[in-house]
């Protein structure tokens, strides 16, 4: 407050701070107007992805499924291999060529810049395996990590997500 009385007053008293908050209020209104007129338009989003792998007995299948942000989910696309991962035991060095068609595949049907995560869930094949030699079950899920991290662009890929199921 001024001591001084006259029109410094208005300049530092209560009057100026109305002026200061009602022009914030005005501010913060055309904010949110404007968030709302953009998310109103709907903006499109990117979809999200997930791979999942099924190692199964006879085959190995790769699953795309997709999602908009709205968790609408679809599978997108389906990819059976010819080969089963537990086929591998004994030559790891084939592994790729099994891979590759069905990764190729998927790899062609995700936006550029997304990252999938990827799971891979083995059953009966490598569970059975699993019982007489589990090092060879470590080494073809290692083995098959490895090549997906290689083979693919930007996919999310954790080893814990690479398991035996139950």
């Amino acid at each position: 407050l001024s001591v001084h009385g006259g029109t410094d007053s208005w300049l530092f008293g209560c009057n100026r701070w109305w002026v200061l908050a009602a022009v914030a209020l005005l501010i913060g209104c055309i904010g949110i107007v404007a968030v709302s007129v953009v998310r109103a338009r709907g903006s499109v989003q990117p979809d999200d992805y997930g791979v999942v792998l099924d190692a199964g007995s006879s085959h190995t299948s790769f699953s795309l499924f997709q999602w908009t942000h709205e968790r609408n989910i679809q599978e997108a696309i389906k990819c059976e291999g010819d080969c089963s991962l537990n086929d591998f035991a004994n030559d790891l060095n084939e592994l790729e060529q099994c891979l590759k068609p069905c990764l190729d595949q998927l790899q062609n049907n995700i936006t550029i810049n997304q990252e999938p995560s990827v799971y891979l869930g083995a059953t009966a094949g490598l569970r059975l395996l699993n019982m007489t030699s589990p090092e060879a079950v470590e080494a073809i899920l290692n083995k098959t990590f490895s090549l997906i991290g290689k083979m693919s662009n930007n996919w999310s890929i954790l080893r814990s997500d690479f398991k035996l199921l139950p």
